[in-house]
């Protein structure tokens, strides 16, 4: 159970914490981009789907850091047509 609470808090704090400071709930901290904005499915899609980019990583679609884009990998591996 309390690992349960601890994934919650780790989930629901940041975004609470970027309001309060009056921060926006997505830009970048120490060059990492951030996001807590609620992820939408076309995000998702967009984010680790996305033929119309050549960038292996794109910003995460919720939280700190980055997501490998699968359709860029699967090109530079030769599995999919450019």
């Amino acid at each position: 159970m309390f690992k349960v609470l601890l994934i919650l808090a780790a989930l629901l704090l940041p975004p609470l914490l970027l309001r309060l400071l009056g921060r926006p709930l997505s830009g970048s901290l120490v060059g990492i981009p951030y996001s807590f904005e609620p992820p939408t499915p076309g995000r998702v899609r967009q984010t680790v789907w996305n033929p119309s980019s050549d960038r292996l990583l794109a910003p995460h679609v919720y939280g700190w850091g980055y997501s490998l884009n699968i359709h860029a990998l699967g090109r530079r591996l030769g599995l999919l047509a450019a």
